[in-house]
């Protein structure tokens, strides 16, 4: 039997048509018993077994057989509304346990199946990962997301721009730039190559997102397995299956890890004694190269902030809180002729903030090897520039 969720012939018979995924779990997390011992218990029970007879048939206790009857309701089929999957917060039934699944198992992210069942995405992942769909993350599974058309590629222009200027043999270089700035390899470092799916995902704007996954698909021919947008406005793109373990290896041979700052909970002085992130490996590559991944590490942590008055001032920075990092950007501005101080935070976890300057001719010699990746926006976290393309804002600052 196949892993697929027909609600109309599952009502009538789920001991035939529940989903394999389902008739293996249980139904809570103290049961001892599978969904489908339950079941036959209850189908028997309905087809004229008294309880002695149950209790012998499948030797269950007497206590096990009175309680699979109570909670099932005791007649085949049940009604799978009124049988929750939990003992005390009676919130969720199976029933609804396989329309989440249903909807997800249908191409739809767990940040749009959240919004459908008003749950969070980490509600609907529990979900999905206790009835084991989570291996909808296939490369089956992301060909849903392309041929909806919700997935084109390219997704823009400016991959393909790249390939023109024969750069195709160096996307590697920009998917590292990228993961390094706003992206996350999980678990990290080679962690990532023991698990069985691990994950490879970018978060920010759309633009760059979308950058993002064509650099993949033009790079390896990978298709993302979720492209969503999330309640508070951020894009994102994830990679989770069993074959994007050849782009981790390949960004590993970059840097021996992408986690840029410690973890939750974890101490600065445990973080430093794993393998730390570099950019070094940018530092011999061709000044052509090394011009498109600053713009993309601009581009998705930088900014050009404006003083009300324009003609007072303004800043273009890079936000970078990790020490090595960040004299690594400074460096790689350099070689191109872009002269940034670094600029310390009281507040960062290691006492940085990134690289700043003020200087006019810093912001006019970035603007002229293709300034922020055209399109781009400000965040929400800019209260005055929230919405406004980045590359407007550094013309205001040059026309002043």
């Amino acid at each position: 039997m196949e892993n697929k969720i027909n609600l109309e012939k599952i009502e009538v018979d789920p001991l035939n048509y529940l989903p394999n995924s389902f008739l293996n779990s249980k139904r809570t997390s103290l049961a001892t018993k599978t969904i489908f011992q339950e079941l036959c218990v209850i189908r028997d029970f309905h087809n004229g077994f008294n309880k002695k007879e149950l209790i012998k048939k499948y030797n269950f206790s007497r206590k096990m057989i009175y309680g699979i009857i109570k909670k099932w309701g005791g007649k085949y089929p049940p009604d799978l509304d009124k049988v929750y999957r939990q003992d005390k917060k009676s919130t969720q039934s199976i029933l609804k346990d396989l329309m989440i699944c249903r909807d997800y198992l249908e191409g739809n992210s767990i940040y749009k199946t959240g919004v459908i069942f008003n749950l969070s995405p980490k509600g609907v992942q529990g979900i999905i990962e206790r009835y084991g769909f989570r291996l909808r993350n296939s490369y089956e599974a992301a060909l849903i997301l392309h041929n909806k058309k919700e997935i084109k590629f390219p997704l823009t222009q400016y991959v393909p721009s790249l390939i023109n200027k024969n750069f195709k043999k160096d996307f590697k270089y920009l998917i590292a730039v990228l993961t390094i700035t706003d992206g996350c390899c999980y678990p990290s470092g080679k962690k990532a190559l023991d698990v069985r799916r691990p994950k490879l995902m970018y978060y920010g704007d759309k633009i760059l997102c979308q950058i993002f996954a064509d650099l993949v698909y033009y790079a390896f021919g990978i298709i993302p397995s979720v492209f969503t947008k999330r309640k508070d406005g951020v894009h994102v793109v994830i990679y989770e299956r069993k074959d994007i373990k050849r782009i981790i290896q390949e960004i590993l041979t970059l840097s021996p890890n992408y986690k840029t700052s410690p973890a939750h909970g974890q101490k600065v002085s445990e973080y430093f004694l794993e393998p730390r992130p570099t950019i070094k490996f940018l530092f011999e590559q061709d000044k052509s190269i090394l011009k498109e991944a600053f713009r993309l590490a601009m581009s998705a942590e930088g900014s050009c902030s404006i003083y009300k008055n324009v003609q007072k001032g303004f800043s273009l920075s890079l936000s970078c809180a990790h020490p090595e990092l960040v004299i690594q950007w400074q460096t790689i501005g350099k070689k191109l002729g872009l002269n940034f101080n670094i600029k310390k935070a009281s507040n960062g976890w290691a006492g940085y903030a990134g690289i700043v300057t003020s200087k006019k001719e810093v912001l006019k010699k970035f603007f002229l090897i293709g300034g922020f990746i055209e399109g781009v926006k400000v965040t929400k976290q800019s209260k005055r520039f929230c919405g406004v393309e980045k590359n407007l804002l550094i013309k205001k600052v040059l026309l002043a």
